[in-house]
């Protein structure tokens, strides 16, 4: 008995390491993209994604902005601001719902806020409501 409860802890130990390992395996995807089907280049006739980065109230700001298939810069385009979740990153979910809604003819740009993800500023990781409006305020200028 205590050699079958000593192999099956030592099978879910292996289990666990792998599971593990696999998590932390690093993306390939260029563009730091983590979702299923993240674009992984820039294609013509596809949507695509522009990686920027600009300046709000001296802090550089690190965005993306997904550009619909066959994008043509003469056209008028509705654009949509996708934020992310607290502790998120553009390249999560907010990534996720922006190239979607690209696909579905919109300009969109998901960024990292202010002190998250690649954007800059000092104390990191603070997620103050004033500091995520300005954010998206900024966001809807470009």
């Amino acid at each position: 008995m205590k050699a079958r409860i000593k192999i099956n802890f030592l099978l879910i130990v292996i289990m666990m390491t792998n599971i593990i390992s696999l998590s932390q395996t690093k993306n390939n995807n260029p563009f730091g993209l983590v979702y299923q089907n993240a674009i992984a280049e820039n294609v013509k006739g596809e949507v695509n994604i522009h990686p920027i980065t600009y300046k709000l109230n001296g802090i550089d700001i690190s965005a993306n902005v997904y550009t619909p298939a066959n994008y043509d810069p003469s056209k008028s385009y509705a654009a949509i601001v996708v934020a992310h979740p607290n502790g998120g990153v553009k390249e999560q979910v907010a990534g996720l719902y922006a190239q979607r809604l690209a696909e579905l003819g919109f300009i969109t740009i998901a960024a990292d806020a202010s002190y998250q993800g690649a954007s800059g500023g000092e104390p990191r990781n603070v997620d103050k409501p004033t500091n995520r409006i300005e954010d998206i305020r900024e966001w809807q200028i470009i």
